[in-house]
């Protein structure tokens, strides 16, 4: 609590005319201070903070913001990505928002990929084929050690089940993929500052099929500590 949490965005025009006066806000009413800035390729700040970017038809800014939290709490942050002759970019949760924790004293800070067999972010059931898939994740803990859960789910955090017809488990594996823990709904790691460990999550679908909405039906790796959450990662799923 009471130190900036920094994080990188992007807005894309895909529309048919220039995008005017965009930029980044917190929903009304967030505990935090806030600030914005628009960056370069490099993601290095260029400007001035909280100054709205023009985005021409086809192009992209890219930028940097802050959150300063001033109290606790966990939340999955829909941000406001806004331009004045536009909407703003629609929320899903998990995908687009960013999830923050501010706690009062450090803990673990967990940052996790996930790829799947096809590589492309997503888990595959073809149709007659196969009815397990794996995904296999890392994370890394950049804060304070501590013992951290992984849990697989069929919704980001703070949001209710999604029901998709899939059964889940996941366990803690070695350097070759082999599990190296139980292999259950959920799965504890003893987190060292800095350590980076490996995980395989086991996907069974059931008799329903599964619309490929990549916004929506996903499988998340959440990572908490004491109910708190501190790392998430996701990839979608279908069956065809």
């Amino acid at each position: 609590m009471n130190r900036a949490v920094t994080a990188f965005a992007s807005i894309i025009n895909a529309g048919p005319s220039a995008a005017t006066a965009c930029s980044l806000a917190l929903p009304l009413g967030f505990p935090a201070n806030f600030l914005y800035q628009t960056t370069n390729q490099a993601n290095v700040p260029t400007g001035v903070p909280n100054a709205p970017a023009n985005i021409p038809v086809g192009g992209a800014q890219t930028f940097v913001f802050a959150i300063t939290p001033t109290a606790v709490g966990s939340s999955d942050i829909p941000m406001t990505f806004s331009c004045t002759d536009a909407d703003p970019a629609p929320v899903y949760f998990g995908v687009d928002t960013l999830l923050l924790s501010a706690t009062a004293t450090a803990g673990p800070d967990v940052v996790a990929t996930a790829d799947t067999a096809t590589h492309d972010g997503n888990v595959v059931f073809p149709a007659g084929g196969p009815a397990t898939q794996a995904i296999v994740a890392a994370a890394i803990n950049l804060g304070a050690a501590g013992t951290v859960t992984f849990t697989p789910t069929d919704a980001p955090f703070g949001q209710p089940p999604r029901q998709l017809p899939i059964g889940l488990s996941v366990c803690q594996t070695d350097a070759t993929g082999t599990c190296t823990s139980a292999n259950g709904p959920t799965v504890n790691v003893t987190m060292a500052q800095n350590q980076v460990v490996t995980l395989k999550v086991t996907a069974t679908r059931g008799s329903t099929s599964i619309p490929y909405v990549p916004s929506y039906n996903r499988i998340f790796i959440i990572a908490t500590q004491g109910g708190t959450p501190v790392g998430e990662a996701s990839v979608a799923v279908l069956e065809h």
